[in-house]
């Protein structure tokens, strides 16, 4: 399937920021043992599964999904920005033990998922099944950042 300018420009933010979580990723686990970093691994696969793999989903869904691959960019600059200021203040409040930060990053995450979701709703009628998919996958990631909300709070009381 050949890509538009246009949808590429929508996504090219995406796969550029994704692809730097998982370097990132990948440095965090090489350090992880030497250092002895307490939340390394997880760290590390936070990094290339969340702001990797799943924003590289998300660009994707966000570029191919809609009828019409029109962004408004300062709309496509502040869910990056939420999605990954809100990824590093989670990996931040869990190194550190500072539960607000964690909830702070949830807040953010949850606001780039709900657009990326408003997003996808005019999809052309073929697409059905990949949208259905998307937007499990991003009722699938709400669910999770709940899920992380609970374990931050209970692993700190």
């Amino acid at each position: 399937m050949l890509i538009s300018r246009a949808r590429w420009r929508v996504a090219r933010p995406f796969v550029g920021l994704a692809l730097l979580g998982v370097l990132a990723g990948g440095l965090v686990a090489a350090v992880t043992g030497p250092l002895d970093l307490r939340h390394g691994s997880w760290a590390a696969a936070y990094l290339v599964l969340v702001v990797g793999v799943a924003q590289a989903v998300f660009g994707a869904g966000r570029a191919w999904l809609p009828a019409v691959a029109t962004v408004p960019p300062p709309r496509l600059l502040l869910e990056l920005a939420a999605w990954n200021v809100g990824s590093l203040a989670i990996i931040a409040g869990t190194v550190l033990d500072q539960v607000w930060l964690v909830v702070a990053g949830s807040v953010l995450l949850v606001g780039a998922l709900a657009s990326w979701a408003a997003a996808v709703r005019t999809f052309r009628q073929e697409q059905r099944p990949l949208a259905t998919a998307y937007l499990l996958f991003v009722a699938f990631l709400i669910l999770s950042v709940v899920v992380g909300i609970g374990l931050s709070v209970s692993r700190n009381l």
